[in-house]
C-alpha cells in the first residue's frame, strides 16, 4: 500500500477508536421516546426555527423545579447527557433541558456554525423557556460546549442562575490541535469521513479565533460557577484552568482540580457533575463577592 492508503487506513482507525463513551451520537425522535418516556418524567422533544436553522431539544422532568441546562462539546449530542436524564434523584429536585447544538443530532446535522456567538443565541430560545419554566436555571456546559454556555452568560445577562464548566476549551493560546485537524480540512476527506466528524473539525479549526472574540467578554460573567477539570486531560489541556483564573473575575468561582478526571469524566464519572448540581441550592457561595477555592488531588480534596 502507498502512504496515502496508510493514512486513510490509519485515520479511520483514529475514528474507530475514538468513539468512545464521551461522543454519544444522535438518537431519533421515536428511538428517543422509547427510551426515556418509560421514565414516567414527562419526556418532551421540541423543535424551533431561528431563520433557516432548527434546533431540536430535549426536555424532561417535573415543571416548577429548578432547571439544568447542558450542552454538549465537539462529536457530542443531547444523548451525551444521557445519565443524567435516567438519574432518578436528579429527576426528583430537577427539570433539565438538553439541546442537540447546531449542526449536531438534529440540530440540522451536518451543517456548520463555527461563529460561539451565533451558536450562543441559536440557543437563547431554549433558554428562555427553561428560565420560564423553572425557578432557577443551572447551565453546564461540557469542553467546547463549555465556552457556548459561556458565551451564552455573557451575552445574555440573566438568561441563567448559576455556571458549570466543565473541561471548557477556552483558552485562545491552548487551543488544542492533533495531527488530523488539517487533513480533515480537506475536500476529499470531508466527503470521506462521518459528518459529525466535519462539524466537529470545523469547529475545532475556527476555534482560536473565536475564543479570541471573547477575551474582554469574561467580566461580564457575574454569576456563581463552577470550574471542574482534571490535571490530565487528554483533549482540553489543564491550561485552561489558569485562563479561567486569569478571566473570572467578577465572579464568585469554585474551582475543582483532580487528578484522576478524564475528558470524557461527563459520562464516564457522572457522578462528578451530578454531585455539584445536587450541592448548589446548599451552597452560601453567592453571598461571597469572589470566593475562589481549589480542592486538588485524585479524589478533588
Amino acid at each position: 500500500m502507498n502512504s496515502r492508503t496508510y493514512f486513510f487506513y490509519a485515520l479511520l482507525l483514529y475514528i474507530s477508536l475514538s468513539a468512545t463513551a464521551c461522543f454519544r451520537y444522535r438518537i431519533n425522535d421515536s428511538n428517543a421516546h422509547r427510551e426515556f418516556d418509560r421514565l414516567g418524567y414527562n419526556f418532551q422533544i421540541h423543535r424551533y426555527k431561528i431563520g433557516k436553522k432548527t434546533i431540536r431539544y430535549f426536555e424532561i422532568g417535573r415543571d416548577s423545579l429548578p432547571v439544568v441546562v447542558f450542552i454538549h462539546g465537539g462529536l457530542g449530542t443531547a444523548t451525551t447527557y444521557k445519565p443524567y436524564m435516567k438519574d432518578s434523584v436528579l429527576l426528583q429536585r430537577y427539570k433539565m433541558f438538553i439541546p442537540d447544538r447546531y449542526g449536531h443530532g438534529f440540530s440540522d446535522f451536518g451543517h456548520t456554525e463555527t461563529s460561539l456567538e451565533k451558536q450562543a443565541a441559536l440557543l437563547k430560545p431554549m433558554m428562555e423557556a427553561a428560565r420560564a419554566t423553572g425557578e432557577k436555571v443551572i447551565l453546564v456546559g461540557h469542553s467546547y460546549g463549555g465556552t457556548v454556555a459561556a458565551r451564552l452568560v455573557m451575552d445574555y445577562p440573566g438568561i441563567a442562575d448559576y455556571l458549570i464548566l466543565s473541561a471548557p476549551a477556552i483558552d485562545p493560546d491552548h487551543e488544542k490541535r492533533f495531527w488530523f485537524n488539517q487533513p480533515l480540512d480537506f475536500w476529499a476527506v470531508k466527503w470521506f469521513i462521518p459528518k459529525n466528524w466535519n462539524i466537529a473539525n470545523d469547529e475545532k479549526l475556527a476555534h482560536a479565533a473565536e475564543c479570541k472574540k471573547m477575551a474582554n467578554l469574561w467580566a461580564k460573567i457575574t454569576i456563581p460557577t463552577t470550574y471542574i477539570h482534571g490535571r490530565n486531560d487528554e483533549i482540553v489541556p489543564f491550561d485552561n484552568y489558569a485562563f479561567a483564573k486569569r478571566k473570572l473575575v467578577n465572579a464568585p468561582v469554585r474551582f475543582i482540580i483532580k487528578d484522576n478526571l478524564s475528558h470524557c469524566s461527563v459520562t464516564e464519572q457522572p457522578e462528578v457533575i451530578r454531585n455539584i448540581i445536587m450541592s448548589i441550592n446548599n451552597r452560601a457561595i453567592a453571598s461571597n463577592p469572589i470566593a475562589k477555592t481549589e480542592n486538588k488531588g485524585a479524589n478533588g480534596k
